[in-house]
């Protein structure tokens, strides 16, 4: 009996162990074709499932001077279905190194703040519309048709995704500590800017421990909490070491989150869906969207004042959002009918000219563009920020309005 028990004591240690080994040995053929795959690029990047490896991402987060979220030091990149990333170089300040080196220069310098929409992580870098605007100016310039003083233009790309107006705000005012600026477009993006610049609302986009510009009593109040940077950064190196490295570890990470995120879906309402992102095409559904709207003007004017003092000239842009020129149709029926999507660009084209602040609003521009183009039209087929097209449809838009002919 002793011998008995002491065999099936060892058979049993033994199955754990083969099966252990064999679970090992399928997960490790299973990364090892999945990485070979991805390698010799016959596997399509998928971001639920290819690791985070594969973005060469290595920024680490950071808040500037001002209070500004940025990412310095590294590569930044963006997620999209079937493109490989395009890394985006960033320094220690969180300048793309080709705008840091143009600080220095006598020309005329017309800086970009925005979103996602400006900072353009899904193209190259030479694609974006900040820098087609660049080409086209010097080409206009050979051709006799700027004449700022007789420079040639340069143009900063300080987009950054994730951040509101109050963000891009105190960002301009540590790049205008940096140098000279003689225009300051600030790239506004109904979708989601107004959302971003409310503590509540924006709570679950927001970048980690974001400043916000808060009502209380009444008065408009800087709220710029102490960010952990290295608890952050922590998180960050220890995701991309362990979950970011493996194929199966990403996609059980990413399915259980979709999961959790899809099961919440289920349950929201079409209202509560409206008033957590959609509020901002129509009127103010209730106090938070209203107090949302207050923030934001007051943010522009201070924008537009802090411009007009070190004399810039200060020029809001609206940016036409991906659910106005082509995704509205992906949204439930009783949902899309419920929005005035034109709505946010009256809103801000009143505030403006009522405050004698330069307007741009490229919606007209773009939906007449897009009855020469096919779907996706300005977008990517998976993804609702500007391609190639949209970039290029910006940028055209801009030159077009005349603003720096003079």
């Amino acid at each position: 009996m002793i011998i008995s028990k002491t065999t099936n004591a060892l058979s049993l240690r033994k199955r754990i162990l083969f099966t252990c080994a064999a679970i090992t040995l399928v997960w490790g053929s299973v990364e090892a074709i999945l990485h070979a795959s991805t390698y010799l690029r016959l596997l399509p990047y998928v971001p639920t499932i290819t690791p985070s490896l594969y973005t060469r991402e290595t920024v680490k987060f950071k808040v500037d001077k001002n209070g500004s979220p940025i990412f310095v030091d590294g590569y930044k990149v963006y997620r999209q279905q079937g493109i490989f990333p395009k890394p985006r170089e960033l320094d220690s300040e969180g300048y793309v190194p080709v705008d840091a080196k143009k600080f220095g220069t006598s020309n005329h310098k017309i800086a970009f703040f925005g979103d996602s929409y400006t900072e353009g992580l899904q193209v190259d870098d030479s694609e974006t519309f900040p820098r087609l605007i660049e080409d086209r100016l010097k080409q206009n310039r050979r051709n006799g048709l700027f004449a700022s003083q007789g420079k040639s233009a340069v143009c900063f790309n300080f987009g950054i995704s994730g951040t509101g107006t109050y963000h891009q705000y105190l960002r301009y005012l540590t790049v205008s500590e940096e140098t000279d600026l003689n225009d300051v477009m600030l790239c506004f993006l109904p979708q989601n800017d107004v959302l971003d610049n409310h503590e509540q609302l924006g709570k679950p986009f927001e970048l980690p421990q974001s400043p916000y510009l808060v009502v209380r009593n009444g008065k408009f109040v800087e709220k710029h909490p102490d960010v952990d940077t290295t608890r952050i950064n922590r998180r960050l190196n220890w995701f991309r070491s362990t979950i970011g490295t493996s194929f199966v570890a990403t996609g059980i990470y990413r399915f259980l989150s979709f999961m959790k995120t899809d099961g919440r879906k289920q349950k929201a309402e079409v209202w509560k869906t409206r008033t957590s992102w959609l509020g901002v095409y129509g009127l103010p559904l209730n106090d938070n969207w209203a107090e949302a709207w207050a923030i934001t003007e007051e943010v522009l004017l201070r924008f537009a004042k802090a411009a007009e003092k070190r004399k810039s000239r200060f020029t809001l842009v609206i940016v036409a959002d991906s659910l106005q020129i082509s995704d509205a149709a992906m949204l439930p029926p009783e949902v899309a009918s419920a929005c005035d999507f034109e709505y946010p660009n009256r809103h801000l084209r009143k505030f403006c000219e009522e405050h004698d602040i330069v307007c741009l609003d490229s919606l007209p521009f773009f939906l007449e563009r897009k009855r020469s183009l096919d779907y996706p039209y300005f977008s990517w087929e998976h993804d609702g920020h500007y391609s190639q097209i949209g970039h290029q449809t910006l940028a055209d838009f801009i030159i077009s309005t005349g603003r720096f002919n003079n």
